[in-house]
């Protein structure tokens, strides 16, 4: 780029030439036409049109430099707008990461932030002494269509969202994960998962030993945490001094993250489930179900149980057999023989089944038949079940998370049998009224899931 003492030099000069031009011109040397073409083109004449001074210069400067000044104007903001974000989220007290089918609002993550500054103990989660809570959170919405039989995940045709994690796997500062079961899955297959046994007080709410599901968490009734589905899987990363892959993550990073996960397993927002209960559900099922729900269906069913023994409290407690997976799995062969076990040798009276094991039981002749009052009901399934999708019952909270397709129905009285194992007359007469109160049930407003 010429200065402006060059273009004030080159202008001179251009003045001269046209003088001297001009008096050619008189002679016949040149026409004034060819006079004006000289100019054109030359350097000299990209100044001729501008006027001395520092408006001629920047005139001069805008017009044919002004794509290099725009460019280079939008890179250097873009370049302070990522340090300063960078800077601004530098050295994190948390680093989470969310992978699922719910999208976290800004809201949300609000309500999630200040959930975990509740469970980082006395600090209120400033585990770096800078004197204010900070939480790096990765959250990633997957999108997917229900067939069916299964859910299909469109993880790249939608938003790359897997790729994204992968590369967050390889190279992120992630440690505690809050994961759809497949991107668990992906991030188990990994080894890069600790052992929670290993670090936690009470490990025994995991299903594998890695991942616990959050709603098997007393944390879930949090509000942040209860915005997410139930069946996300909690996971820590391993510690970096075990970990190849460390990329700045640091030992006492790690052990916040252990802290705050040892908080989420002992928070106590909720009533636990209560012992002594008046009436038991069996509850079998192709997928899993949580402690939330158990607690919303002992909510739900509390006007329907009587109070068997006379404690003053109506309260029905649900064991759930998960028989979830590939018919070739042994894993779930286990589970279906453990189910089958508990119905012959059990003492729950009220089972909630799936199809398969409704005709299991049905076919060896453990139900008892619908009472009259039910066989006409458009729920009414063989003579000995009730579809829960046709009971008003459904849309009560607990039981809305269950399976649709489930049967509720009842087993047969001990004195029909020759063998009882334990279970007495009294027990079934209680689950019986029960069982016709659960048929009849209907919600009360705010018992409903919204």
């Amino acid at each position: 780029m010429r200065d402006y003492r060059q273009m004030k030099e080159i202008q001179e000069l251009r003045k001269k030439q046209e003088e001297e031009e001009k008096s050619k011109a008189q002679d016949g040397i040149i026409e004034d036409a060819d006079l004006k073409k000289s100019g054109e083109g030359s350097e000299a004449g990209r100044y001729s049109h501008r006027g001395p001074g520092f408006r001629g210069w920047v005139a001069y400067v805008w017009e044919y430099y002004k794509w290099p000044i725009l460019i280079f104007g939008i890179i250097l903001v873009g370049v302070i707008v990522g340090m300063r974000q960078m800077l601004s989220g530098a050295n994190p007290d948390l680093s989470v990461t969310y992978v699922g089918p719910f999208y976290l609002s800004a809201e949300n993550k609000n309500e999630l932030f200040d959930d975990f500054a509740r469970l980082s103990g006395d600090g209120g989660g400033d585990f770096n002494q800078d004197g204010e809570f900070k939480c790096s959170l990765l959250d990633l919405t997957i999108t997917y269509v229900r067939d069916a039989d299964k859910n299909v995940y469109t993880y790249d045709e939608q938003n790359g969202a897997y790729t994204r994690f992968q590369t967050e796997l390889r190279a992120g500062d992630t440690l505690l994960y809050f994961l759809d079961k497949r991107y668990y899955a992906a991030a188990k297959s990994e080894g890069v998962l600790q052992k929670l046994e290993d670090v936690l007080d009470d490990a025994s709410a995991s299903f594998d030993g890695y991942g616990i599901y959050l709603g098997d968490l007393p944390c879930y009734s949090m509000t942040g945490f209860s915005r997410m589905p139930a069946g996300t899987v909690v996971c820590l990363r391993q510690s970096p001094s075990e970990d190849g892959i460390r990329y700045g993550r640091t030992v006492e990073s790690w052990k916040a993250h252990v802290s705050v996960l040892n908080g989420m397993t002992k928070r106590k927002d909720a009533p636990a489930v209560e012992a002594g209960a008046d009436v038991d559900l069996l509850y079998v099922a192709p997928e899993p179900a949580f402690r939330s729900y158990e607690e919303g269906v002992q909510k739900a069913a509390s006007t329907a149980v009587p109070d068997m023994n006379g404690d003053g409290k109506r309260i029905l407690s649900m064991r759930h057999i998960d028989i979830s997976g590939a018919e070739s799995d042994p894993v779930r062969r286990i589970r279906e023989k453990e189910a089958r076990t508990e119905l012959v040798t059990g003492k729950s009276f009220i089972w909630l089944l799936d199809e398969t094991t409704f005709r299991y039981a049905m076919d060896r002749g453990l139900l008892s038949p619908l009472p009259a009052e039910l066989k006409s009901h458009k729920a009414a399934t063989e003579g000995f079940g009730l579809l829960l999708s046709e009971l008003p019952l459904a849309e009560a909270s607990g039981f809305s998370d269950l399976r649709p397709d489930s049967i509720l129905c009842l087993r047969r009285s001990p004195s029909s049998e020759t063998e009882s194992y334990g279970r007495s007359g009294e027990e079934y007469d209680a689950a019986a009224v029960c069982f016709v109160n659960l048929a009849k049930l209907r919600p009360v407003a705010g018992d409903v899931e919204k």
